[in-house]
């Protein structure tokens, strides 16, 4: 018959055996959710810069083409620039 004392250390080794387990389990869960989070985060970076990157390019695109139609509307008559002076500007 096995004394209480070797049973009661049994019972603890056991449990230990359990906690580590479980802290292993916990400690790769832990990594899992890092290497996640981590391509999640470069994800969103990447959207955001890409959102980013539109934005300016639309907006350069609205200051060039207002740009452009304040110059293509400007009245050429009231103006001092006439149109031989224009052709010498896009040479």
């Amino acid at each position: 018959m096995i004394r209480p004392e070797r049973q009661l250390r049994g019972c603890i080794g056991d449990g230990y055996l359990h906690l580590q387990d479980s802290i292993n389990y916990v400690r790769v869960i832990q990594r899992r959710l890092n290497s996640d989070s981590i391509r999640l985060h470069q994800s969103l970076c990447t959207i955001s810069l890409f959102t980013l990157w539109i934005i300016s390019n639309f907006l350069s695109y609205l200051t060039t083409s207002q740009q452009f139609e304040t110059f293509h509307f400007m009245d050429l008559k009231k103006s001092q620039i006439k149109p031989q002076m224009l052709s010498d500007i896009w040479i």
